[in-house]
């Protein structure tokens, strides 16, 4: 009964902590936003919820999106930064990936990196120059799988209580 209650209690916290940290993400790309931007605090709140979407999207699956490079030309870009999808010889590796994983890697407030499918490298956008999402193909069946299999493998080597 204590493991139960403890681990429900633990998901509420562990809940609690991660609503704070997106919201938080939110308000430094907002923040970012404004200060950069001649946009109304409002449209800059919403544009910073629109780039933790786009970071979620990248994170589960393929994302065709559009944005304007320092150039001044419209591209659209095909990425991902789900590492199933990434070549081996260019996935993140080693502290990277377990920073990654952790979800202690830090986000950079004025670009989103991404994985371009079609050049085949690490690529990345300014946050301002966003304009929309295209299309989105989530790989989130294997992902569900992978979460699953790591919440198997923690619950053995948890010490059981009597």
């Amino acid at each position: 009964m204590q493991a139960v209650m403890r681990t429900s209690i633990q998901q509420r916290v562990m809940a609690g902590n991660a609503r704070q940290r997106i919201q938080s993400n939110v308000m430094h790309w907002a923040h970012h936003i404004h200060r950069t931007s001649d946009g109304s605090w409002s449209e800059a709140l919403q544009r910073g919820w629109e780039m933790h979407y786009m970071r979620q999207m990248l994170a589960h699956g393929v994302v065709e999106f559009t944005f304007i490079k320092r150039d001044g030309t419209t591209r659209t870009a095909r990425g991902t930064n789900y590492t199933d999808i990434i070549p081996p010889s260019k996935a993140p590796t080693g502290h990277q990936q377990e920073a990654i994983d952790a979800g202690l890697a830090q986000p950079n407030w004025k670009s989103i990196a991404y994985f371009d499918l079609d050049k085949e490298a690490w690529r990345a956008f300014s946050i301002e120059r966003f304009v929309q999402v295209n299309r989105l193909a989530v790989v989130m069946p294997v992902v569900c799988e992978k979460q699953n299999e790591k919440e198997k493998a923690n619950k053995r080597k948890e010490p059981k209580e009597n």
